[in-house]
């Protein structure tokens, strides 16, 4: 009998020890901007997750599906070089355009392709947004997937130029030294500003889905204030600081040209002024997409 109540109370214990175990804990949302960046490192594990989701999505319904992704690129190259090669002409300062162009439009396409996306991606999340709980700025953040892919297609056709002119000219317009150190940076600083205008436009477009539809207008127009056609000589000595002031990407733009085939100009100046813009624009882009982040359920 003693020891039928001793199993007894040994099971009792260690069912007990088990439930123990398992422990609910309700926290309120953290409201402070320090709470809120480290709830981002805690809920890292669902970044991968959500975007492969968010790239899947992208191209559902599709019937090219991912190959949107090499086609995107390759067409606007194939019309700008055609145009500009073909129909006129436009200085170039001493290099083929083709290798012009694709060492701008690296750049452009990363800078285009996450501001477009970002934009997008809490309407294609408000399933899981209104749903459960997890830092929604890791949204915005996670829309970097596609367009990743599509700058490392312009990558792998900008080396693909390099090596057909060399092979017709006898010159490689590659420039290999220090400077080079400088292009993680142009390219960190263009993802910065396209993340920035994008996860403000992500919100606002909740309110107002015209914005949707404006914005490939915008972005074509903010193109052509944008190095990417055209090098900064072609705009009169007098009016590039105009350029330069209204538009941060045109010094990453043109640095990044200079640095990759060693043509083009960079000025200091400019170049620190528009990495102070664009990182004080994430900054507060940052702390206004938090303040956003509140009412994010009832805008869905």
């Amino acid at each position: 009998m003693a020891e039928t109540q001793q199993k007894i109370g040994a099971r009792a214990a260690g069912a007990h020890a088990l439930t123990a175990k398992v422990v609910t804990i309700i926290e309120a949302r953290p409201k402070s901007v320090p709470a809120q960046l480290r709830a981002l490192w805690r809920y890292r594990h669902l970044y991968w997750p959500l975007m492969l989701d968010l790239s899947v999505k992208k191209y559902r319904g599709m019937m090219l599906g991912i190959w949107w992704v090499v086609i995107r690129p390759i067409v606007p190259m194939t019309i700008a070089v055609f145009t500009f090669t073909v129909v006129t002409s436009v200085e170039t300062d001493g290099i083929p355009y083709i290798i012009f162009y694709l060492s701008g439009a690296m750049t452009w396409t990363l800078f285009q392709s996450t501001m477009n996306f970002g934009a997008r991606t809490l309407m294609w999340t408000s399933g899981i947004v209104q749903k459960t709980y997890f830092p929604k700025l890791m949204i915005p953040l996670a829309s970097l997937g596609v367009p990743v892919l599509e700058f490392l297609v312009v990558f792998v056709l900008f080396i693909v130029a390099l090596v057909a002119v060399y092979f017709k000219t006898g010159f490689f317009y590659l420039r290999i030294d220090a400077a080079i150190l400088l292009l993680p940076v142009m390219f960190f600083m263009a993802t910065l500003m396209s993340l920035a205008i994008g996860m403000v436009l992500g919100v606002i477009a909740l309110l107002l889905r015209d914005v949707l539809y404006t914005l490939t207008y915008v972005i074509q127009l903010f193109m052509f204030l944008t190095p990417v056609f055209y090098p900064m000589s072609a705009i009169p000595e007098g009016y590039r600081w105009l350029v330069y002031l209204i538009n941060p990407l045109a010094a990453i733009m043109e640095t990044t040209r200079w640095t990759i085939t060693g043509h083009g100009e960079m000025d200091i100046l400019f170049l620190l002024y528009s990495c102070v813009s664009i990182m004080v624009m994430f900054v507060v882009s940052v702390l206004l997409f938090f303040r956003a982040e509140d009412y994010l359920g009832e805008l869905i």
